[in-house]
C-alpha cells in the first residue's frame, strides 16, 4: 500500500464515481484531504482502504487537513 498524495481526478477513477462524489466527501469530511494550491490530494493509502471496503465510512476521518 503507497502513501502518495493523489489528485481528486486520479481518486474518482480509482473508485470508480464522479468527481463531485470525491469532492462531497472531502467538504463532508468523509475523507481526509490535503489543499494543494487549487486542489484537493488524498491519500493513497485512504482510497486503497476505501476501494477494499467498497464504501466511505462517516467517522472514520477526525480532521480534514487544509492549508
Amino acid at each position: 500500500m503507497a502513501d502518495g498524495l493523489e489528485t481528486t481526478e486520479f481518486a474518482a477513477d480509482y473508485l470508480r464515481v464522479h468527481v463531485e462524489t470525491v469532492r462531497f466527501w472531502i467538504r463532508t469530511r468523509r475523507l481526509a484531504a490535503v489543499k494543494v494550491g487549487r486542489g484537493w490530494r488524498i491519500r493513497r493509502g485512504d482510497l486503497d482502504r476505501i476501494a477494499e471496503h467498497g464504501t466511505v465510512e462517516p467517522g472514520q476521518v477526525k480532521e480534514t487537513v487544509t492549508q
